[in-house]
């Protein structure tokens, strides 16, 4: 869907901002330019704040910014598991994005969409995500959407396992 040359254009004028917001949180974070055939990828490795477990937030970048990256949650060796789900939290003042379903639920993610098996059967154009309006998480780049996990991250009270 998107041209090859222009997504990677993209994660890479992004990828400067993921670096420094890493840098300054202490997460470790990396840009595959193509994970195992898949295309790019984006990894996220922090630990749990209140478990101390490892998290990994994956996501792939196919298509991307045409389409909203595929965002999951991986164990230490990068297994899509309960155990490294984060539970949603309180507190935040916002509804949280960790979503009982174990998905990140924002338009933001298009693991969300009714389309790929989310609760969102809604949200039906998967290139509008930048528009969807409502009471809904709004992240326009990676660096956003990693600080907007990392805030929710830090009211979650333990994994879903």
């Amino acid at each position: 869907m998107t041209d090859p040359s222009v997504a990677q254009a993209v994660i890479d004028t992004e990828r400067a901002a993921v670096v420094e917001w890493a840098a300054r949180t202490g997460w470790e974070v990396g840009i595959d330019n193509c994970s195992a055939g898949q295309g790019p990828a984006l990894q996220a490795r922090i630990v749990h704040p209140i478990t101390r477990a490892p998290i990994v937030f994956h996501a792939a970048l196919q298509d991307y910014p045409v389409l909203p990256p595929a965002w999951t949650c991986r164990d230490r060796n990068g297994a899509v598991s309960a155990a490294a789900f984060p539970l949603p939290g309180s507190g935040s003042g916002l509804s949280s994005i960790f979503h009982g379903a174990l998905v990140i639920c924002a338009p933001w993610n298009r693991l969300a969409y009714g389309a790929h098996g989310g609760p969102h059967r809604d949200w039906t154009d998967l290139t509008a995500w930048k528009g969807i309006g409502g009471n809904v998480s709004q992240a326009h780049t990676l660096g956003d959407m990693l600080a907007t996990i990392a805030l929710h991250l830090s009211v979650s009270p333990g994994t879903a396992a």
